[in-house]
């Protein structure tokens, strides 16, 4: 007798085969999971009909999205100190000069950029500064005090 708990499960490791190659979408990790569950459920209830499973599936899988969701984005919080915040959320900002190759950066919350001088004054690792303005990635310092 056909079994479908086989083809949900063939189904969920095919889709997160797919998502491994398509970089991890939660999409298709969410549809893995749906069809993970519809197999276990289809293991132990032989007799669901057709439509029933389909019906499961759907409703497995938009329950399991914004819980995929609010967890990817409460995994990804533990990582936003490392995004890059915008430009402009640097000035006026206290950091300090170090080393930076053969030039010098500025050391601004555990980020290195290239720093100029406002002004073309000479810039020495160690001195502490303000950042006036970022273009690019260069921070344009004058001295702090």
């Amino acid at each position: 007798m056909f079994d479908p708990s086989w083809v949900w499960l063939a189904s969920g490791i095919l889709l997160l085969v797919a998502a491994a190659i398509f970089g991890g979408h939660l999409f298709l990790l969410d549809l893995a999971v749906a069809a993970f569950v519809l197999a276990l459920v289809t293991s132990m209830k032989t007799d669901l009909a057709v439509s029933h499973q389909v019906l499961i599936y759907l409703l497995t899988t938009l329950l399991l999205l914004p819980a995929g969701y609010r967890l990817a984005q409460r995994f990804a919080g533990a990582y936003a100190h490392r995004m890059v915040a915008p430009a402009d959320a640097y000035a006026g900002r206290y950091g300090v000069l170090v080393q930076r190759g053969r030039g010098v950066g500025v050391l601004v919350d555990d980020e290195v950029f290239p720093a100029r001088g406002a002004e073309g004054q000479e810039l020495r690792p160690g001195d502490r500064v303000r950042i006036e303005r970022m273009v690019g990635i260069t921070a344009w310092v004058r001295p702090g005090n």
